[in-house]
């Protein structure tokens, strides 16, 4: 067994060797080899441990370097563009998202694209988002809305009603047919006192889902306000 501290081990394999001499195996009567032969096969076969034992750490790599650098298995199955996002996402706000994009490359795939215009649209840089978009044919748009979808719903959600709007017009603009972004964006256009834009929205939200559920209900309420000129009240600003 190999001294836990340096100042223990010995400083080289002669004096190791010595050592082992008077080492007696679990309190018995010392180790002897009867035959010359073995005994010598012993001694070399220590020598070459030992010798290992005082090499072994010059061996070990480097934790500085890049082969001793631990992935995060977090990644392991995030696309490249996923992973790009992660990083740049905590920039993807009014004030540095235009330094931070001008600074990296963002994947040109319609994912990367998509990643990319979602960065501009939470920075509420939609005029940005919608350019990033446009890079694509117009047949394979859909799939960065798709995206900005995805990234813009949380929002949404959690009631920014302004940003919400904007990024589901976004979204709008290359997927007509999303009826939860029609929905997001008829609510948030009430709540922003947009009537007419509203109704646009909602009407179609509502031909379109044709189901009998709390989203059906909410907008067939919005809808009644609005025709009664109601503003939104507080339980509007919450889209679940």
């Amino acid at each position: 067994m190999v001294a836990p501290n340096l100042k223990d081990r010995y400083a080289n394999a002669a004096s190791a060797l010595q050592a082992l001499e008077s080492i007696d195996i679990i309190g018995k009567a010392k180790f002897k080899p009867k035959s010359q032969k073995l005994k010598s096969l012993i001694v070399i076969t220590s020598i070459v441990t030992l010798a290992s034992i005082f090499i072994y750490p010059k061996l070990q790599p480097n934790n500085n370097s890049p082969s001793a650098t631990i992935s995060n298995s977090n990644n392991s199955t995030l696309s490249q563009e996923q992973q790009w996002f992660n990083l740049i996402k905590p920039s993807c706000n009014s004030l540095e998202v235009v330094t931070a994009m001008a600074k990296t490359s963002y994947p040109q795939s319609p994912q990367g694209i998509g990643y990319a215009a979602s960065c501009y649209a939470l920075a509420g840089r939609l005029d940005l988002a919608d350019k990033v978009i446009q890079e694509l044919p117009p047949n394979l748009r859909v799939y960065a809305a798709e995206i900005v979808f995805n990234i813009g719903h949380p929002v949404a959600d959690a009631g920014d009603d302004k940003s919400a709007g904007k990024m589901m017009d976004l979204v709008l603009k290359y997927w007509p047919e999303n009826y939860m972004a029609l929905y997001h964006a008829g609510m948030s256009a009430y709540v922003l006192g947009e009537y007419d834009k509203a109704e646009t929205y909602l009407q179609k939200f509502l031909r379109i889902y044709q189901r009998n559920d709390g989203w059906t209900n909410k907008a067939k309420l919005a809808l009644t306000r609005i025709e009664q000129n109601i503003p939104a009240d507080k339980s509007f600003s919450i889209h679940h």
